[in-house]
């Protein structure tokens, strides 16, 4: 098949078989450790994403409360008076 390798001393050729093997291992093992890693990465990248949603979610719901709850303060108050309390509370005093 390749004449070329007949030429190549028995001893050699074990030895370059002998490396070739390791460097295959080495190869696959490294292959395999980046496929591990890239894996618990994205599982740990979903974890954080999914904590950080929830959060969201929850000053979502929050300032939802917030707003609803300031509405109907702000239906229950007397005719002006809502305009008021705005002027008052949250107005700047002037310099």
């Amino acid at each position: 098949m390749w004449p070329w390798i007949n030429a190549i001393p028995a001893t050699l050729q074990r030895w370059a078989t002998g490396i070739l093997a390791v460097l295959a291992l080495v190869g696959g093992a490294f292959l395999v450790g980046r496929k591990k890693g890239s894996e618990d990465t994205q599982q740990k990248a979903d974890a954080i994403r999914a904590n950080e949603n929830a959060a969201a979610m929850d000053n979502a719901l929050a300032a939802a409360k917030e707003r609803s709850d300031a509405e109907l303060e702000a239906v229950n108050l007397p005719s002006g008076r809502a305009a008021d309390r705005l002027r008052d509370e949250w107005s700047r005093e002037d310099r």
